[in-house]
């Protein structure tokens, strides 16, 4: 449109009116492009516009000589340069009421016509963004501005071609982003706990200390064993979690009263704790190690005459293996401590059990009684 119903500069003092029959009939040959009179601002003048008629379309456009862009509307003084600012982002905002053109749903088809042959062909030059909001139930402005000097259309009809010609295009947004969440938001109660205070914290932490120093005294005096490692912190941490009382670090409203991470800790260290073994003297040390306290633990507990015998039998077999053997290698002496574990394990654990619960029950109040 814009080689062929466009004239160069020099043609401007001639004013014509043809119809496009006549002007074919006149030159049929090489038609000329009919040139209206200059009615446009001076700024539009001095920035390349000018006034043309379409032969075509019988109608008047706009023609822009230095960038070549058409455009169907006056251009809009201001309007940005879609070669240096293609996205208009330096563009004065232009009103709604002349940047939107409404068209019946009748003229639509003629309409993109129209709107697809007004753009330049050979020049590389940005088409520019027409946006056509489908909005079938309801008259509503687009959400975005459009680009000023850009004519945007408004579908107002449900034609189904021109559903399926909107769907189409690449600038419709297909999704949602807004979701609704699922997530159920609880507020708490007002905290009771005092805010902290160095006095308070320092007489929090000398219970701490006084607490596990009762826990090491129980577990050497009631099991003859060190507390495990670390099996404290553990049973604190174990604590608070279903903690339901009012000091942020001492429990004392748990539930059950006895810890199963500390009840567990401390029987697998009954009758002694079990070391990782290098050499062959470490391992028979610690099977007669093992043997002894054994057989010492389940004659100073109230256990059952078969538990009793079992233990006392297998600790008995074991020393006198002990005796026998003199060039047992390593693996000899793990062998058969892992078998006297299996065979003195349970029995000595039953034994056990009501001294170990008698200390994580002891710990607890001694806890509470501190809060």
């Amino acid at each position: 449109m814009a080689n062929e119903n466009h004239g160069s500069p020099r043609e401007g003092a001639s004013l014509l009116s043809h119809s496009p029959g006549t002007s074919s009939q006149s030159q049929p040959c090489s038609p000329k492009p009919v040139r209206l009179v200059q009615d446009l601002p001076e700024e539009l003048v001095h920035a390349g516009w000018e006034k043309c008629w379409s032969r075509r379309e019988s109608r008047p456009y706009y023609f822009n000589r230095f960038t070549n862009q058409s455009l169907w509307e006056m251009p809009v003084l201001g309007q940005h340069d879609v070669l240096s600012d293609p996205l208009g982002l330096n563009a004065t905002p232009l009103p709604q009421d002349s940047s939107l053109v409404e068209t019946p749903p009748v003229e639509n088809k003629s309409r993109k016509r129209q709107l697809s042959e007004e753009q330049p062909s050979g020049n590389g030059v940005k088409k520019p963004k027409i946006e056509i909001p489908v909005t079938p139930t309801s008259q509503s402005v687009p959400s975005s501005p459009s680009i000023p000097g850009t004519p945007t259309l408004k579908i107002w009809g449900s034609s189904t071609e021109d559903k399926q010609a909107a769907l189409l295009r690449p600038t419709e947004v297909y999704w949602d982003l807004d979701i609704q969440t699922n997530a159920v938001i609880k507020h708490r109660g007002p905290s009771e706990v005092l805010p902290p205070h160095p006095d308070v914290e320092l007489l929090r932490s000398q219970l701490i200390l006084k607490l596990r120093q009762h826990y090491r005294e129980l577990c050497q005096q009631r099991e003859g064993i060190e507390p495990p490692r670390e099996s404290f912190n553990r049973w604190m941490l174990e604590r608070k979690v279903v903690d339901k009382g009012c000091d942020p670090l001492l429990p004392s409203n748990c539930e059950p009263v006895v810890s199963p991470s500390m009840f567990r800790e401390i029987m697998n260290d009954i009758p002694i704790r079990l070391s990782r073994i290098k050499f062959r003297e470490e391992a028979k040390r610690l099977l007669f190690k093992y043997a002894e306290a054994a057989r010492r633990l389940i004659e100073s507990r109230s256990a059952s005459p078969d538990s009793r015998k079992v233990v006392k039998w297998n600790v008995e077999d074991t020393f006198s293996w002990l005796r026998k053997e003199h060039s047992a290698s390593k693996e000899d002496y793990m062998d058969r401590l892992e078998h006297l574990r299996r065979q003195c394990g349970p029995h000595v654990s039953a034994a056990a059990k009501d001294s170990v619960e008698g200390i994580c029950s002891k710990i607890y109040h001694i806890s509470l009684e501190y809060v």
